[in-house]
């Protein structure tokens, strides 16, 4: 997913998965409150995170702050097991994205 506002650009991509502990050990961790998001060292900015059974990754081609407050909206626990929770999560989760799109404009 692409989000764009006030001319900034943000790319979330979600994987079901889990991150490898010792591939994101030597990487700077930064703290979203609710849970923690590993640097990754390339251009722009770029963090991945664990989200429940979802492995995540928020990038923007420049250095941009809203990357960590896109990735700070992510729930940090896993969803219920039926559909319904999970479309609720992400529901809630596109609602503070947009709520973050409309602060910044």
């Amino acid at each position: 997913m692409e989000l764009v506002g006030q001319g900034r650009q943000v790319m979330v991509l979600e994987q079901y998965g889990v991150l490898d502990p010792a591939s994101v050990a030597d990487l700077p961790v930064i703290d979203l409150g609710e849970h923690d998001a590993y640097e990754l060292p390339v251009p722009g900015s770029a963090l991945v995170l664990q989200a429940g059974d979802v492995t995540v990754l928020v990038a923007a081609p420049t250095e941009d702050e809203t990357v960590a407050d896109v990735a700070g909206a992510f729930p940090a626990t896993a969803p219920g097991s039926d559909m319904t929770d999970r479309l609720d999560r992400g529901w809630q989760t596109l609602v503070g994205w947009t709520d973050l799109i409309a602060q910044t404009r």
